[in-house]
């Protein structure tokens, strides 16, 4: 269908379109220089669609729309040949464009004198373009942001669908069209079509009732603050930019979004509210896909509702008409705060979409302490070095999406003054110091940062001293001074989100670990004793060798020490010894400010060899076990293999071992996952 201006009912039929300015981008662009007088081209177009109209089943519910050309409506002219936009012949800035005459429902006559400006990167100036028979051109219908400009980017026009509030004449005025490729007779500068123009409708038009149910029971909500509209899959666009190279992100047309956000949302008395949404499918990510809608009233309660995305996606053209229940889920709850930099207490007070917008009180350092329960809110820390302490034994649900519970742009530390649990369901991490170190320290005694996120790749917190991700991560380096570290492994929740427990304590006494104690035993204690025997006599139990003293980058700061004995017996797969068999070890042997984990390639070759070389030649390692023996632990057993943490890079089946054979000589080899092999613990410190 050739489809533009809605008429839906009678909500549709008076509604006027217009196109919106954003006259604030353009205070600091320069004045624009020329080198030629323009030539203006005066279009005389057909332009038609189709008035039959578009309907579709959904919810077992049908409705229809049709179209027509209004007064007032704008279409952007784009010579694709040149690569150049009409634009205005007294500010370049802005486009210029082609409006309906001789309307006549679905048909008209689009008319205009338009002349085309170039962009000249060499020159830093606009360029008058000249066009030739030949070219061909696009139209863009009702482009509702043409004039957007972005500092180092110049102009991007572009469609904007993220203008809206819920309500008929807002979807309408984010219902957009184009035609592409079309080749116009040239006679002087008089431009003119062969045929009627047809447009391409951009989105789908939806119409929703909602309803509102808490334990599938109706209920009334009081008014709704906030509505996100989102997708399962992230296949939402908020931006067209039809100029740009034929991708997403950044410098592509599309730019996708995982939701946004309409407040002041404007529902109607039957509970009906009206969207324009675009889409961008590619691969597979139509499949499975849901539309979510998210909405928020004034006292904090949440609702969330879904509808299934139809087989190969939304369709452009097509109208949506239906209802979607949404479910009660949580009700939000505000942390307690307490400032004690001086600084601007209103700060302490959220926005609407819960964040808290935290400044430093002149060049101090942001100190604040967060306690008891908090949903639905999170933080921002601008400007300066943070220091938040979390204290109560509180629990943090950070549910907005792609935000972290505590965000700093500089050096963060977190002070832990009890245990606290932080849930991001939403995003992979919950607290990011992007600009700076994250580091971590209790008020005094050992405490644990329990976290859940639903990313396993950070371990759910990031900070610039830490970023590997993986399990080669310093965890150790996360410590403040005097302070310990230590994260237990993975765990999969089996829901799509993961939990790590830290725990933070004063520093242990092997931190001080010299090349004299290699060979020496680590006690559950945190002291350093000759060999099981001397740990058993001081009523602890020795748990591993120090097998390397010094401080690896991404692995270690203090050093590394392998389990006495094997974690797991000689039937672990690589999943089993990951999953299983380090889990285990690690519950069953805690050692303060240690972090137990497979040991990697370049973990294995620094214990046993106490430099990394990639894949050394085989080498004894008699004097390796004879170590292990003296401390009172289990040698590697000869003509066996020890399981690495690191994948084979070539193939995905295959991760690294050493192995030793039966003359004491070891080496690197690779083999199948599926394989059963030893299993020997790593403890980072």
């Amino acid at each position: 269908m050739h489809i533009m201006k809605k008429i839906i009912y009678i909500a549709f039929i008076a509604l006027g379109l217009c196109a919106c300015d954003n006259k604030d981008e353009f205070l600091n662009t320069p004045t624009p220089e020329t080198t030629k007088s323009p030539v203006a081209y005066h279009f005389s177009l057909q332009a038609s669609f189709d008035a039959q109209t578009r309907g579709v089943t959904f919810d077992n519910d049908g409705e229809h729309i049709s179209s027509q050309f209004e007064d007032g409506d704008k279409i952007y002219v784009y010579n694709e040949t040149k690569g150049a936009f009409a634009r205005s012949a007294s500010d370049e800035y802005k486009l210029s464009y082609l409006q309906p005459t001789n309307i006549s429902g679905s048909s008209c006559t689009l008319v205009g004198d338009l002349s085309f400006y170039l962009w000249d990167d060499n020159n830093d100036k606009w360029e008058v373009v000249t066009v030739d028979a030949t070219d061909t051109y696009s139209l863009y219908y009702q482009m509702n942001d043409p004039n957007y400009y972005f500092s180092g980017a110049g102009s991007i026009p572009r469609f904007d669908w993220s203008q809206q509030d819920g309500s008929a004449s807002a979807a309408s005025n984010c219902d957009f069209a184009e035609a592409k490729g079309i080749s116009m007779t040239l006679t002087g500068s008089k431009l003119t079509v062969p045929s009627s123009i047809c447009f391409q409708n951009l989105q789908s038009m939806f119409r929703q009732r909602l309803s509102f149910s808490k334990n599938s029971a109706p209920v009334t909500p009081s008014t709704i603050t906030k509505l996100t509209v989102g997708t399962k899959n992230s296949t939402l666009l908020e931006y067209y930019r039809p100029d740009r190279p034929d991708q997403e992100g950044d410098n592509g047309k599309y730019w996708e979004f995982n939701s946004y956000d309409i407040y002041d949302l404007v529902i109607t008395s039957d509970g009906d509210i009206y969207l324009s949404l675009a889409f961008y499918y590619t691969g597979t990510k139509a499949e499975d896909d849901q539309l979510i809608l998210t909405a928020v009233d004034n006292e904090g309660n949440v609702y969330q509702g879904t509808k299934d995305v139809p087989i190969g996606g939304f369709q452009k053209s097509k109208y949506y008409y239906g209802s979607c229940e949404l479910e009660w889920q949580y009700k939000t709850s505000k942390p307690i705060l307490t400032r004690s930099d001086g600084g601007d207490p209103d700060e302490l007070i959220p926005d609407v979409d819960g964040l808290y917008d935290i400044y430093p009180n002149g060049n101090k350092d942001i100190k604040i302490t967060i306690s008891g329960y908090s949903e639905g809110f999170y933080f921002w820390l601008n400007n300066q070095p943070a220091e938040v302490t979390l204290a109560g034994n509180g629990t943090a649900i950070s549910t907005v999406d792609n935000n972290d519970f505590i965000y700093a742009d500089e050096n963060l530390t977190i002070i832990l003054g009890s245990d606290y649990s932080i849930t991001s369901p939403n995003n992979g991490t919950a607290i990011w110091s992007e600009g700076g170190d994250l580091k971590l320290k209790t008020t005094g005694a050992a405490q644990k940062l329990i976290v859940t996120t639903n990313d396993d790749g950070y371990s759910g917190i990031y900070g610039d001293n830490n970023y590997d991700k993986g399990n080669s991560r310093n965890v150790s380096a996360l410590a403040a001074d005097e302070f310990a570290v230590s994260c237990s492994p993975t765990i999969d929740n089996g829901d799509g989100t993961y939990t790590w427990t830290y725990t933070v304590s004063p520093k242990p006494n092997y931190y001080a670990v010299t090349d004299g104690d290699l060979g020496k035993v680590i006690g559950a204690d945190g002291n350093i004793y000759e060999n099981i025997e001397e740990a058993m006599a001081a009523s602890t139990t020795a748990e591993a060798m120090i097998a390397y003293v010094g401080s690896i980058t991404n692995v270690c700061s203090h050093g590394l020490a392998i389990s006495l004995t094997d974690a797991y017996g000689y039937n672990a797969t690589w999943d089993g010894a990951k999953t299983v068999a380090i889990p285990e070890w690690a519950t069953a042997h805690p050692v303060p400010g240690g972090t137990w984990r497979l040991p990697s390639e370049k973990e294995w070759q620094y214990m046993l060899w106490g430099y990394y070389n990639g894949n050394p030649e085989a080498t004894n390692i008699s004097i390796f076990n004879t170590k292990l023996t003296t401390a009172g632990g289990t040698a590697l057993p000869t003509d066996s293999y020890f399981w690495t943490s690191t994948e084979y890079e070539y193939d995905n089946d295959k991760a690294h071992v050493v192995y030793q054979d039966n003359t004491s000589s070891a080496g690197i080899d690779k083999t199948y996952k599926t394989e059963n092999w030893h299993v020997r613990a790593c403890l980072s410190f």
